[in-house]
């Protein structure tokens, strides 16, 4: 089947997409396709009794239902880059509760960088506007945009805005995300005690990996007696109500 690149834009509940017709389509071969950006936006192809055109046509606009997408901001978390083992996020959801790095300062690829917030959009951004708080840039992919945070006191919120974010048929956006910063709070409830110490001590030795990272809180790539003494040392610390 021949393969076109088009382009479109999202409107209301539709992604409008505009083929040129010229480009080997005609009687007999319907539009078929299934992705648009990261979603499912339709369940199989055009009917093909009733949706061919003639190569006479110059251009034809299919309107593509949306899948299944919740809005143009797909998510939001804090990266860090554990030694040796890789890259791993906390996920910030935008109500309550919020998302709670529990790691230290640092390890977030950016030297005198202590904190990357990531935002991950339905599709590329043209410009990530400004931020409340921090710096942002375009990175690391087209679709995010990134915060990078320095001197954000432990046992406190933040909340960054990005106002003017800018995305090509999506139009400006003006995006939030709040992280809980909470060293030592393994389990993130808001608060470092037995519970903190005792999850670290059973992850003791174990490869680190998506399941376990919250417990190597010094981010070194191991989890040993260096995060359980780290987690013990901010006992009976919390964050705000």
């Amino acid at each position: 089947p021949a393969e076109v690149t088009a382009t479109g834009c999202k409107t209301g509940n539709t992604f409008v997409i505009d083929v040129p017709l010229t480009n080997g389509f005609g009687t007999g071969r319907p539009i078929n396709g299934t992705t648009l950006y990261n979603v499912t936006a339709f369940s199989g192809g055009r009917d093909a009794a009733n949706e061919v055109y003639a190569d006479a046509d110059s251009t034809r606009s299919f309107d593509f239902p949306l899948g299944n997408i919740s809005g143009p901001l797909l998510s939001v978390v804090s990266r860090k880059t554990h030694t040796g083992v890789g890259d791993f996020d906390v996920v910030l959801p935008n109500t309550p509760p919020f998302g709670i790095e529990c790691r230290v300062p640092g390890h977030t690829g950016t030297a005198g960088v202590d904190h990357k917030m990531i935002f991950t959009f339905s599709a590329p951004v043209t410009s990530c506007g400004t931020a409340s708080t921090g710096t942002v840039s375009n990175s690391p992919a087209s679709n995010q945009c990134t915060v990078n945070l320095t001197g954000v006191p432990n046992q406190t919120y933040v909340t960054v805005t990005l106002t003017g974010v800018t995305i090509p048929c999506l139009g400006t956006l003006n995006p939030s995300a709040t992280m809980g910063l909470l060293l030592g709070d393994t389990n993130a409830d808001a608060s470092v005690n037995s519970s903190d110490i005792g999850q670290t001590k059973s992850q003791s030795f174990h490869t680190v990996d998506s399941s376990n990272f919250r417990e190597d809180v010094n981010v070194d790539g191991s989890i040993n007696s260096s995060d359980i003494g780290l987690v013990k040392s901010k006992s009976f610390t919390a964050l705000p109500p």
